[in-house]
Parts: C-alpha cells; sequence; structure tokens
C-alpha cells in the first residue's frame, strides 16, 4: 500500500518540499479511498497527525523502550519524507484519534490495538481496498487481507 501511494518516497531526487506536497497530497487521498477522511477523522484532524508524524523522530514515534521501531527486520526505513515507519504510525495514531471520537463513552472499553483493528477492517471493506486490488493485480485472500487474525 505505501509503494502504491508514496512511490516517490523510495527513490527520489526531487526537492524536499515538492516531495513534502505530493506526500501530503498522496495521503489525503489515501485517506479518502480508504474511507477514513472525513468519515473518521477531520481533514484538520488528520493535517494534526501528518505534521506531527513528520515533526517527531521515528524513535519517538512508538513510545516503548523495548521495540524503537516499528519494522525492525528491515535493515532500513524505506522512504524520505514520510518513511514507511512514519506512515505505520500516522495509520496507528489515526486509528486512536478517530475511535476516540466515533466510540464516544465507550472508547475506553477498547484498547490502541482494538481501535487499530477496527481501522484497518475498516479499510478492508472500503472502495479503497477494491482500487489497490485493481492496481496491484493482487487478488484478495488472506495474505494480503488487512484484518487482523483473532489470534493476535
Amino acid at each position: 500500500m505505501y509503494q502504491v501511494y508514496f512511490p516517490w518516497e523510495i527513490q527520489t531526487s526531487q526537492e524536499a518540499q515538492i516531495v513534502k506536497q505530493r506526500t501530503e497530497n498522496s495521503l489525503f487521498i489515501f485517506l479518502r479511498d480508504f474511507d477514513i477522511c472525513p468519515a473518521l477523522l477531520t481533514k484538520s484532524t488528520a493535517y494534526i497527525i501528518w505534521t506531527e508524524i513528520l515533526d517527531t523522530h521515528v524513535s519517538k514515534l512508538t513510545r516503548s523502550y523495548k521495540n524503537p521501531t516499528f519494522i525492525p527486520f528491515l535493515d532500513k526505513d524505506p522512504g524520505t519524507l514520510l518513511t514507511f515507519s512514519k506512515f505505520l504510525a500516522f495509520i496507528s495514531r489515526a486509528a486512536i484519534i478517530a475511535y476516540d471520537n466515533q466510540l464516544g463513552p465507550n472508547s475506553r472499553k477498547f484498547s490502541n490495538a482494538e481501535r487499530l483493528a477496527l481501522l484497518l477492517e475498516r479499510m478492508e471493506l472500503s472502495p479503497g481496498m477494491l482500487n489497490f486490488e485493481k492496481k496491484t493485480c493482487i487478488p484478495h485472500n488472506s495474505k494480503t487481507s488487512l484484518i487482523v487474525p483473532r489470534e493476535i
């Protein structure tokens, strides 16, 4: 998904300002395609998360000393401005904030992991997933599913 929506992040020789503008535009297209913005998050809230993610070093985004990166199995975090780890941090924070607002007083009953699972399920069932499958020519199956198995 990251490579489809942000291909220039991986290999670019463009100026930082151009990369930032392209990435921001694509991020909001991604959020619209996957029914996240404006259905769960307002554009202004999504923009606040975006700027926070950009301004924060990736090691501080997880707030975990045991797991300082989202992708410890990779030697290098792909991307220039919105790296893959920062993209995952954006999705995680968006889920926490979105479902805090959507669930209201019941939000305390759901852990952050459960909120992320709710967002991934919503993304799975959105038109964005169908478009993603068409763009990549990858059929939908258990290996490409965003829905987290119960045992996890």
